[in-house]
């Protein structure tokens, strides 16, 4: 904190008055209170959570937080006096008034400059000056003066303001001014951001010169990290924070979607925008072939974070390099994600506060297919190219044609009365999208809290409710999620507090079933539609579903979303955290919990006979998914966790000492069942008991155990130079015991170069300037995921098909083998960067570069002989290392006294290299030495060919099964050896393949821009992928050319024929490999910008509320995904490189934020 300053002279307070100007001043104060305010001080919100601390470090974190300056009499006001505050989003006049109720302190506000003095018993009764008002008052005296900094730089902008009223103005360029005063004795307060501001008595004076000085005060935001918290500014690790006012008032339905594009190098996929679907997480890129994600710890223990309320969290940190994440040993190879969830604070009544939204949502994209018309003459083509005939018939053609001119006077439906094998003929013209999704579909969300506490005890509940429907028509895509939290604090006496925490959250889902082909997504349901020709109706004239082939492979889709079944899905997770902390020394605290959670989860899979018309044959329905059949799943897990951890902390002179120490302890059961059984009696009574056919089932259980002792110390000398040991000695009941346990270091190393005497007149531009460096290694056990017995060899059972005694016996298989010598992924970090702030901490941002190798990967054993009868076991065999850096500028500045506004931008990258890999050959299928991982093979492409000579000459072979004509694709000849060739696919003989491209996501970037004017605020956030490949090689991309069963889009439209030579896609062919190979015509572009979000809220005026008994009332409207910029296709969603993904939603909310 500044010093504050000493006033010498009481009767400098006193605001002399005469009978006119007193006159004068009631009638503009009177006008005051009917006008809204518009001054900073009206318009500026401050968030505060301090407990038990000196009134100056309030004051402190209040300059800190905002532009506010204080002036304190500390010979008569006593700001070492304890008090406790706890506000969000406050005005300073309430938190002012909250910190002096009942004192004999009251405050005067001049827009941006806080005056702190003692009541006195002849002071003057005045009413109450809105002190944002800037009415004029009497003019009795010009003064003319210069603002400079102590190099005599002028400040232009400089605040000059008469003490005692809301007389003021602004220093022009050169740092010029010119004010008229009362009084010729009057007081000038003088200030400027980033330097402590100054009181100037004039006694006469006409012309001043003012010089002020750079402020020590400065942001010390409090970052959380592993088993406590520490100082942004003392932090020498890579950490990011951000806190609840990111995610509120936000359309989300999970975290995920909350922190995308928020947190440099925190890679966030959404894969679907499917009721009840969550997001998947990556810090830096990746750690290990074998996949992995973050721990992600809420309130300290492992917690699924897409089942929480993003109402609940309070702030959210990600360690990201080893020094900062090597604390949680064998689990943090991949990053640690640390989540607070909110706690009760000190109020004079409890907060009760509600919120609630309403979004509509619709698919960002959605699959455009071919109409009647295109598709019959799409068809011909592409059967006259492969078999030298049309698909369809003149009359057929005709039909088709005079449906789509004039569905009203034609059947979609032909009856054919002469020839009874083939009864029914479709001529229709079915858009099968429209017909399957809908337009809209809502998402609503309320949540419910109510919050407290005092000098004993805090307390936070909330009631969270989500309720999210589907994109389907056909059926009722629901999902329901109740969360509810319940975060209680006590303190006993002076050193010991008690805390129980409980949180359940219960998920209800109806999901779409399996289908008669196997196991399909949602996603894959909805591209169903890609099966549906546009020539057949949704029903037959009857009123039954219509259907195009007994063989099954054109399902009506709506037919099987409406009568095939469901899958429900109910999810019960209930926690429970007991802790204690002793304080029972100065300086060091013992803290102490145990959490304990029980999740059960149920799934009733309910796959129903359904009906619809063969096409090509007599008027018979025809059944689908025969025999129904009934499965019912169970899993119940169960998890343990104990922390027993220490710190104790001493400052002494120029050295500061922190150090913690501490025991974890973990455990994991896990129990599954399940049985199936088919032939229902009744559709509509699915139960196992109701079914007649053979029973099937199963059951599994597991056990995990991690147990580890840890330990970090912080040394800070003179608050330059920083070090930090961290370290943890890890078990894990993976491994076998003679190496179960490790030890995992790290260390790191800070320099705040700004804090040293030769740093000079750089501090008028660089206020905070600190460089740091960490490595550390850790241990990965995510690798096993799946097997929690890696190194035994386990037996397999299972139910064998062959008859023994007039049953199905159960047989036990030979286990495989298992490596001896299976040990931990070993995971070292490199870490170089700086943190700043400049330009009076307008301007601040964070950089850092980062190695990462993972060694003794888990893969495959060298290649056995055959006479070995089982598979390679896994071995520790592979090596990686990715490469990154990662920027975070952040720029906040005001214009005027009204509009206040903020810029955010992250960018990152990073890339991975195999660098050792058992893999000889260089078999390109592999993984190999030197491989991005990510990398396309592929052939480049040239174009089309343009005459059937020139594809007659041309020698493809090799590569494309049919002999070439104009039209088809033509790959270029790289490697000088005649024809075009794949070779042996191996690093030295690949032929005409090459590299086309990476699927690495390059260049990620975020832009936030945030402000605020008089009660409005505003936001918008982009979000985007620089570079990025994918190959779309499926049927959803190519339809007929890889398989005649699948109906092209509307994009497949642009084929070659002699009067479209230059098109995007060759001439039409059924079947045509070629095109599904790999090459370069066909890559996507999958770099995008999208705008996340946008956002416009309301906040009313806290007079209005106060006259109705509410604390706050906002009202809101937020978009998210509402535009993007690409290149892809438009079936492709670009932040995904899969063309089957449950489109994401593009969102239109609106909400209400109240507080009583």
């Amino acid at each position: 904190m500044k010093k504050p300053i000493s006033i010498r002279c009481t009767s400098t307070y006193a605001l002399k008055w005469d009978l006119k100007m007193k006159l004068s001043a009631f009638l503009i104060l009177m006008s005051i209170f009917q006008i809204h305010a518009t001054s900073y001080s009206q318009k500026a919100r401050i968030t505060l959570e301090m407990n038990d601390v000196n009134l100056g470090d309030v004051l402190d974190q209040i300059e800190s937080k905002s532009e506010f300056k204080f002036f304190v009499d500390t010979k008569k006001i006593n700001i070492k006096r304890k008090v406790s505050v706890n506000v969000r989003k406050e005005k300073i006049s309430n938190i002012l008034n909250k910190l002096f109720l009942d004192t004999d302190i009251i405050y005067e506000v001049f827009n941006k400059q806080i005056l702190l003095k003692k009541k006195h018993n002849k002071q003057v009764s005045v009413p109450e000056i809105d002190s944002g008002s800037e009415s004029p008052l009497t003019i009795q005296q010009s003064i003319i003066g210069t603002i400079a900094d102590s190099k005599g730089i002028p400040l232009p902008g400089a605040n000059i303001i008469e003490k005692g009223t809301t007389n003021g103005v602004t220093a022009d360029f050169d740092g010029n001014f010119s004010i008229s005063v009362q009084d010729e004795n009057a007081v000038l307060i003088v200030s400027y951001i980033g330097f402590a501001t100054k009181e100037v008595s004039l006694i006469g004076q006409t012309s001043i010169s003012v010089i002020l000085e750079e402020s020590t005060s400065g942001l010390e935001e409090v970052v959380v990290v592993g088993y406590g918290t520490q100082k942004k500014v003392n932090l020498t690790g890579a950490v990011s924070q951000i806190s609840s006012e990111v995610l509120e008032d936000r359309p989300i339905t999970n975290l995920g979607q909350g922190l995308q594009g928020i947190i440099p190098n925190l890679n966030i996929n959404l894969n679907s925008g499917a009721p009840g679907r969550g997001a998947s997480f990556n810090i830096r890129g990746t750690t290990s072939i074998n996949g992995g994600e973050p721990l992600i710890l809420v309130d300290g223990v492992e917690m699924d974070v897409n089942l929480i309320n993003p109402e609940d969290i309070e702030t959210v940190s990600v360690l990201k390099d080893a020094a900062s994440s090597s604390i949680y040993g064998a689990r943090a190879a991949y990053g640690v994600i640390l989540i607070t969830t909110k706690l009760g604070k000190k109020t004079d009544k409890p907060t009760i506060s509600f919120s609630t939204n309403v979004s509509l949502n619709k698919p960002t994209g959605r699959p455009e297919y071919m109409n009647s018309m295109e598709y019959a003459n799409w068809m011909n083509a592409a059967n006259t190219n492969t078999n030298g005939s049309n698909y369809f018939d003149d009359e057929t053609m005709e039909r088709i044609e005079a449906y789509y001119n004039n569905p009203e006077q034609n059947e979609a439906v032909f009856h054919h009365s002469v020839d009874p094998s083939n009864l029914w003929r479709y001529n229709g013209n079915t858009n099968w999208t429209e017909v399957m999704l809908k337009d809209h579909y809502p998402i609503n969300n309320y949540n419910l809290s109510i919050s407290g506490g005092g000098d004993k005890v805090s307390y936070y509940t909330s009631l969270g409710l989500l309720h999210q429907k589907g994109l389907m028509k056909w059926f009722d895509e629901d999902y329901k999620r109740i969360n509810i939290l319940q975060n209680v604090k006590y303190k006993i006496n002076s050193w010991l507090e008690v805390g129980m925490k409980a949180t359940f959250n219960i998920a209800d889902q109806n999901d779409i079933p399996d289908n008669k082909r196997g196991s399909f997504s949602n996603a894959d349901n909805l591209y169903m539609a890609q099966d549906s020709r546009p020539i057949m109706p949704v029903y037959h004239p009857d009123g039954n579903f219509a259907g195009y082939s007994g063989n099954g492979y054109f399902t009506n889709m709506p037919a099987f979303l409406s009568q095939g079944g469901n899958r429900e899905y109910k999810t019960n997770d209930a926690w429970v955290t007991g802790s204690l902390r002793l304080t029972p020394i100065d300086g060091l605290s013992i803290n102490m919990n145990y959490t304990y959670n029980y999740f059960n989860k149920t799934n009733v899979h309910d796959l129903k006979e359904y009906w619809d018309y063969d096409a090509a044959g007599p008027a018979v329905l025809f059944p689908h998914t025969t025999p129904n059949w009934v499965r019912k799943d169970e899993e119940g897990n169960r998890y343990s966790a104990l922390n027993i951890y220490s710190d104790y902390e001493k400052e002494f002179g120029s050295h500061y000492l922190k150090a913690m120490i501490g025991f974890n302890q973990e455990e994991k059961q896990f129990d599954s069942f399940w049985v199936r059984r088919a032939d229902l009696i009744s559709n509509d009574i699915p139960y196992i008991s109701t079914a007649s056919g053979e029973w099937a089932g199963g059951d599994s259980g597991n056990e995990l155990a991690i147990r580890g002792g840890f330990f970090r110390l912080n040394y800070s000398f003179a608050n330059k130079y920083l070090l930090e040991v961290n370290g943890r000695y890890d078990g894990s009941s993976r491994f076998p015991s003679e190496d179960r346990f490790r030890f995992f270091p790290s260390f790191s190393a800070g320099w705040r170069i700004s804090n040293e005497s030769f740093w000079g007149e750089l501090k008028n531009t660089v206020d905070e300037f600190k460089i740091r460096g960490s490595y550390g290694s850790l241990g990965n056990q995510s690798a096993l995921d799946g097997n929690y017995y890696p190194y035994i060899a386990t037996y397999g059972t299972g139910q064998v098909n062959y008859l023994l005694n007039g049953e199905k016996p159960v047989t036990v298989y030979a286990p495989g083998l298992v490596s001896p010598s299976l040990t931990w992924e070993t995971v070292s970090q490199l870490d170089f960067g700086f943190d700043f702030s400049m330009l009076k901490n307008r301007l601040s941002g964070t950089f850092d570069w980062y190695q990462r190798d993972t060694k003794d990967m888990l893969t495959k054993s060298k290649t056995q002989p055959a006479v070995l009868g089982t598979g390679e076991p896994q071995t520790n065999a592979a090596d990686l290392s990715t490469k990154g850096w990662e920027l975070f500028l952040s720029w906040k500045d005001q214009i005027g006294e009204e509009l206040t506004y903020g810029v955010n931008f992250s960018f990152s990258d990073y890339s991975s290299e195999i660098k050792k890999y058992d893999n000889p050959n260089g078999v390109l299928a592999d993984y190999y030495v030197g491989q991005k991982l990510g990398e396309i093979w592929g052939f480049e492409t040239e174009g089309l060919f343009q005459s059937d000579q020139e594809a007659q000459n041309y020698d493809q072979s090799e590569v494309v099964s049919h002999a070439p004509l104009a039209g088809d694709l033509k790959f270029k000849d790289l490697d000088g050896v005649p024809g075009i060739t794949r070779g042996s696919q191996t690093l030295s003989d690949h032929g005409d393949l090459k590299v086309i491209g990476n699927s690495t996501p390059r260049y990620s970037y975020g832009i936030q821009l945030n402000s605020q004017w008089r009660n409005f605020d505003f936001s918008l956030f982009l979000q985007g992928v620089g570079k990025r490949d994918f190959y779309p090689g499926n049927t959803f991309f190519y339809a007929h050319y890889s398989s005649q069963w699948s109906v092209p889009q509307k994009f497949n439209t642009d084929y070659w024929t002699q009067d479209n030579i230059n098109a995007y896609f060759p001439r039409p062919r059924l079947n045509g490999s070629e095109i599904g190979i790999a090459q370069s015509r066909y890559l996507q572009n999958g770099s995008y910008l999208r705008g996340k979000l946008v956002s416009v809220g309301y906040n009313f005026p806290k007079a209005w509320l106060e006259k109705i008994f509410v604390e706050r009332l906002r009202v809101y409207y937020s978009g998210q995904n509402l535009f993007e910029f690409t290149k892809v296709e438009s079936i492709f969603d670009p932040e995904s490189n899969r063309v089957n993904m449950y489109p994401l939603n593009r969102t239109h909310s609106f909400g209400l934020d109240i507080s009583f």
